[in-house]
């Protein structure tokens, strides 16, 4: 998991990423700034959850992307099932030409999950 995220930070524009489950925990983090990891977590975990209510209670699905313009960057958060993928981008940048990397990120990611559960219930 901790490969996706560096080859996803050599792409234009991508300034950190992490993987944070449902419930908070950095699982993975790539970041410039190691500091920013839990605070980011945390964000994107509130985000989230709360975005996931309000569409629940508008009878709509969960979200599978969630792109967020801030006046220094944007962050991108990518739903992996069990968890999530933040992206933080430079502001100037063209999220759509970054965001087929960060969809196969998610994809790489979601499917080291699934073989990560498939092997820990293989042990049971």
């Amino acid at each position: 998991m901790q490969d996706v995220l560096d080859k996803l930070n050599q792409e234009m524009g991508v300034r950190g990423s992490l993987v944070v489950t449902d419930d908070g925990v950095v699982a993975a983090a790539s970041l410039v700034r190691e500091e920013d990891r839990d605070l980011l977590g945390a964000l994107a975990t509130d985000i989230s959850l709360k975005v996931r209510s309000a569409l629940r209670e508008g009878g709509l699905e969960g979200h599978s992307r969630l792109v967020l313009d801030a006046e220094y960057g944007r962050i991108v958060l990518y739903d992996l099932e069990v968890a999530s993928l933040v992206v933080v981008l430079d502001r100037t940048i063209n999220a759509d030409a970054t965001m087929i990397e960060i969809e196969s990120a998610a994809s790489r990611i979601r499917r080291l999950g699934r073989l990560f559960a498939a092997a820990q219930a293989g042990e049971e």
